[in-house]
């Protein structure tokens, strides 16, 4: 698959693009200017890529994909149904994708290069997380070992 490509629960592939009638959608409907990528006051693209405003994100995906939506005969509710957490997922990673390939080249290069940054950080967290999991697991399993063997001792006093 591309970059701007995600799978719905349906298996469908949808591909996202911006082009200028989709950013002034945006724009107008959302009040976000996706060239602006890299504002300090507004960091629209941080909340989308975190999900922080899902209902945002789910507006945006259904103007992005409406011609496509509208070729396979599927309406707004149809194209929810076909979006679970994982498809979402996809979806955010796609539109950031397709978003980056809409910036001018000077901006694009700049935004690549944060987008790797922090597909690192995000892989470091993850390892470490993996990492505390297995410690926090065997703590655990300690702590309940030994107060299953003090519930026994007890019980046989």
């Amino acid at each position: 698959m591309q970059p701007t490509q995600f799978k719905d629960a349906e298996g469908d592939i949808w591909t996202l693009s911006i082009n200028i009638k989709s950013y002034l959608t945006i724009k107008q409907k959302f009040g976000i200017d996706i060239s602006d990528v890299f504002s300090t006051s507004n960091n629209w693209l941080a909340q989308l890529a975190a999900q922080d405003d899902l209902m945002q994100l789910l507006g945006i995906l259904v103007e992005i994909t409406s011609v496509t939506r509208e070729k396979k005969g599927l309406s707004e509710d149809d194209f929810y149904a076909r979006l679970d957490g994982e498809s979402i997922e996809a979806a955010t990673d796609a539109f950031i994708q397709a978003v980056v390939l809409f910036l001018p080249a000077h901006k694009r290069t700049a935004m690549e290069t944060v987008l790797e940054a922090v597909e690192m950080g995000m892989k470091k967290t993850e390892e470490t997380l993996k990492a505390s999991k297995v410690t926090l697991v065997e703590k655990v399993s300690e702590a309940m070992d030994k107060e299953a063997k003090k519930a026994m001792e007890d019980l046989q006093s």
